[in-house]
């Protein structure tokens, strides 16, 4: 054993090497969601690529996208003999580098109201008041899922999340009824525009609610209408 063991133990090094190397070269997976690519955050990055390139946007899309699900495959391919060692070592590369910045975040608003009164807001992201909830809200692996719920392609997990956040608002508000969830999603506001305050406008989206049912129980959260923002109104 002393003598084939510091051979061996070189080769399993060497192969744990490759093998988180090829993990984390960049890929578009996860990325490859034409809804996604819709956002404005993906479009404003499409565009600003395409004048680069001396492309129409549209027609540079069109061929990122051949491109990207060629390539793709291919390193999906060349990763499938690695993929049960990762899921052996624990060593799978969750997610790629950051690609862009985020030009149009959203942020969570959770709402209640008792039968048709008013909506009282109990959570909104970066607010002094409405901080229902807040310690919770704003653990790191809840806030990754937020982040996620903000994207077209997590729609479904969107509503069960907020079956879960409507569920636990129920219980700590007896009186209440129904419970709304919803992101408001705006551009980052310029340097300029911070300091004067001249937010740009938004609007709401991804609106979900959640009823308390005739025994008390929450129900299943449903898809409700995106309420209009007025013109030019900024959160």
């Amino acid at each position: 054993m002393r003598r084939w063991w510091p051979h061996a133990r070189a080769v399993i090094v060497a192969f744990h090497l490759v093998a988180i190397t090829l993990s984390a070269v960049p890929s578009p997976e996860g990325g490859l969601n034409r809804a996604n690519w819709k956002d404005p955050t993906v479009q404003v990055e499409l565009a600003a690529w395409a004048g680069r390139f001396g492309m129409a946007p549209a027609a540079f899309e069109e061929q990122l996208w051949s491109v990207a699900k060629a390539y793709g495959g291919m390193y999906s391919d060349v990763l499938a003999p690695i993929r049960p060692y990762e899921a052996l070592a624990g060593s799978e590369q969750s997610w790629k580098m950051f690609v862009a910045p985020h030009r149009f975040p959203t942020r969570l608003e959770i709402a209640g109201r008792a039968g048709e009164g008013p909506w009282e807001v109990l959570f909104e992201e970066s607010s002094a008041t409405a901080t229902w909830r807040r310690e919770t809200l704003r653990l790191e692996r809840l806030r990754s899922a937020i982040f996620r719920w903000g994207w077209p392609n997590y729609s479904s997990s969107w509503t069960r999340g907020c079956t879960s956040l409507g569920a636990l608002a129920l219980d700590d508000h007896p009186t209440l009824t129904e419970i709304r969830c919803r992101f408001y999603k705006a551009k980052s506001p310029s340097p300029d525009e911070a300091r004067s305050g001249t937010l740009p406008p938004g609007k709401w989206w991804g609106t979900r609610v959640v009823k308390r049912g005739a025994d008390g129980v929450a129900q299943p959260a449903v898809k409700a209408a995106d309420e209009p923002v007025a013109a030019g109104a900024a959160k």
